[in-house]
């Protein structure tokens, strides 16, 4: 299938000036300003600063059951919270001799993982069977930095680390069934790996080939070698961040021309199929994060020179691109999405949830 690049221009020219307030751009613009793989009508959000504390709190991740995780520095070190729908915020227990933690995914099981820090600064891969009981922490795999950023709703975690000759591995880890062993993903032949998502049946990442360095890919969830998600010819060097609950969609980014370090947000739908946002005169660099089953994705844009989070609908009919505000910064991204299509992110210092005024 041949990649699909999706025109930007006059979209993107409208979008910049169009955000003020607490809300994204009017929904009822001139048909043309949406006009990138059609045209519909988008939702509006709303964004509500969900910090634990002042200072510097960041959020990762949020299921279908509106629950966000993520990490603050707090007076005695960065600690790992489960931010609940009702908006009560528990704090994760750390296990002995750590002193910090961060937590990067949960699953709609409520199963939560991420990294646990100690003093002579190394972080080790934590996962929290719920937001009360003490962490399982792997030791298995020699590192001097390991952080788990994903995990299934059966308690399967993926993540990446380096091993003691101070390579990139990435991991599939199942600690209710073997809490210390952490095994491998397949490579090309150099390790070089990284592991960002799962779900039941797939992984998704990154792997060198060898000849353009890290490029997207996928692995199945049972074992074997990593899968490139771009078409031949096509797909440079690229992460693949996110993968959709039912596996239709994976999204990331690709260098759109080889060598050039210049890159766009990819959509991907195996086997074959890719779409390419970005970049355009005003957007220098894009990446998606998330993307759920109905194909609305988030990520992160270079905006003249501005860190900016993003929404982007894959629709033949009602498709739509826009920037998400956030009030009182200049920098911020957007990570992760639900069912519900709300958002979670961080920027300059805070955490943040975007809520929608509907949903497709």
């Amino acid at each position: 299938m041949k990649p699909r690049f999706i025109p930007t221009g006059l979209a993107l020219s409208f979008l910049l000036g169009a955000c003020s307030g607490n809300d994204v751009a009017d929904p009822s613009p001139p048909a043309s300003a949406f006009n990138l793989v059609g045209f519909g009508s988008p939702p509006r959000w709303k964004v509500i600063d969900i910090s634990p504390v002042p200072g510097n709190s960041y959020a990762w991740k949020i299921n279908d059951g509106s629950e966000v995780v993520g990490w603050s520095t707090t007076s005695t070190g960065d600690r790992g919270w489960l931010r609940r729908l009702t908006g009560a915020v528990a704090w994760l227990p750390l296990a002995p001799r750590a002193v910090g933690s961060q937590a990067y995914g949960i699953s709609n099981s409520g199963y939560i993982v991420g990294s646990m820090s100690y003093r002579n600064g190394i972080s080790r891969t934590a996962f929290w069977p719920d937001a009360r009981s003490l962490p399982i922490v792997s030791d298995s795999l020699p590192s001097v930095n390991t952080h788990a950023f994903a995990v299934s709703d059966q308690g399967d975690v993926v993540g990446w680390g380096l091993d003691g000759g101070g390579a990139q591995v990435a991991f599939l880890w199942r600690p209710l069934t073997a809490p210390t062993g952490l095994t491998r993903l397949g490579s090309f032949g150099v390790q070089q790996t990284q592991a960002y998502d799962i779900n039941g049946r797939w992984i998704v990442g990154a792997a060198n080939d060898g000849v353009h360095g890290l490029v997207a890919v996928r692995w199945r969830v049972g074992g074997g070698a990593p899968q490139i998600l771009s078409p031949p010819g096509f797909g440079f060097e690229g992460r693949a961040y996110g993968l959709s609950p039912n596996g239709r969609r994976i999204v990331g980014f690709d260098e759109v021309n080889p060598g050039t370090a210049v890159f766009g947000a990819s959509m991907w739908t195996p086997p074959g199929g890719e779409s390419v946002y970005g970049p355009t005169p005003y957007w220098s660099a894009t990446e998606l994060r998330a993307v759920t089953d109905s194909g609305v994705a988030v990520g992160v844009a270079d905006v003249n020179g501005v860190t900016t989070p993003w929404v982007y609908r894959d629709d033949p009919t009602a498709g739509y691109a826009l920037t998400l505000d956030v009030p009182a910064t200049q920098s911020a991204r957007a990570l992760s999405i639900n069912q519900s299509c709300e958002i979670v992110g961080w920027g300059s210092g805070a955490a943040w949830l975007w809520v929608p005024s509907r949903c497709p």
